[in-house]
């Protein structure tokens, strides 16, 4: 069951994947927040939250499950070199995450910001 190991190019575009997909997720997660107090305070300050409440919790909800698709392919993120979930130690059906932000797979020890500066640590195991 030894598969062949992916080639350097490989794992560079599965390691920038990678990174894009936290990059979005933090990005909508800032812009959410940010959008969403701009707007309640023009509602609390025009007095129109009477009006507006409903609109806001539909954009809430709606927020809510973007960020939770963004947040569904960070921890689904697969690694390049050993095939694995990044971050995930038991696999889909649990929680067992270990630090989503850490920057390393937890199965082989990929770096995820370093392969542009240490190129060594795509070369092998």
């Amino acid at each position: 069951m030894n598969e062949p190991m992916p080639s350097r190019s490989q794992m560079e575009r599965g390691l920038a994947e990678i990174r894009v997909r936290r990059r979005l997720f933090w990005f909508l997660a800032i812009a959410f927040l940010v959008v969403f107090m701009i707007f309640s305070v023009w509602a609390l300050a025009e007095g129109r939250w009477h009006r507006v409440w409903k609109s806001y919790v539909v954009a809430l909800i709606g927020s809510s499950v973007v960020m939770n698709l963004a947040w569904g392919r960070v921890v689904l993120s697969r690694c390049p070199r050993c095939g694995k979930l990044f971050y995930s130690t038991k696999g889909l059906r649990t929680f067992a995450w270990r630090s989503v932000f850490g920057g390393k797979c937890v199965h082989c020890d990929l770096k995820l910001g370093r392969a542009r500066h240490d190129p060594d640590q795509l070369n092998g195991w």
